[in-house]
């Protein structure tokens, strides 16, 4: 059963991660991201690493998807304009999405053949530990950019032209 829930969370990201390269309004592109990004949480969650799924759901599917549709619904439209989109490099992207998800493949292997001793502790408590104490003065600096970063965006997304009358 889980085996399957897993290859239906990997047909879904893949499902739509697809879809998105080839839909043409932004709304529905953001809510295809938002897709991909809950699967891959869920994947996360599957593989027995809590923590980053919830990570995962919180900070991107919750925080970064929440923060698109709010910049596409809060901008303004006057003066927008559609650019036709142009599939002129298409067989370069397909090369080089052959070319990483062969090193991908390569390196899945490599995986497989190391020992089965290397045993990875999954500890919650552990890690937000070290990363309020230890890691505490990067987390508050990373917050804060993070915040700077929000806060100039809003002011230039409410910047508006009185110059046209």
């Amino acid at each position: 059963m889980i085996q399957f829930v897993f290859y239906f969370f990997i047909f879904l990201t893949l499902a739509s991660a697809f879809a998105l390269l080839f839909v043409r309004q932004i709304l529905y592109a953001v809510l295809l991201l938002l897709v991909v990004m809950l699967c891959v949480a869920g994947l996360f969650i599957l593989m027995q690493a809590e923590f980053i799924g919830v990570s995962q759901i919180l900070i991107y599917a919750g925080g970064v998807a929440v923060l698109f549709i709010f910049g596409i619904m809060l901008s303004d439209k006057k003066g927008f304009s559609f650019t036709k989109v142009a599939y002129t490099q298409i067989f370069s992207g397909m090369g080089i999405a052959l070319v990483l998800g062969s090193l991908l493949l390569y390196a899945t292997q490599a995986v497989k053949k190391l020992p089965n001793e290397v045993k990875v502790k999954n500890d919650v408590q552990q890690l937000s530990f070290e990363l309020l104490s230890d890691f505490a003065l990067p987390f508050e600096v990373t917050g804060i950019l993070l915040l700077s970063i929000f806060i100039g965006v809003a002011y230039i997304a409410g910047k508006t032209n009185h110059t046209q009358s």
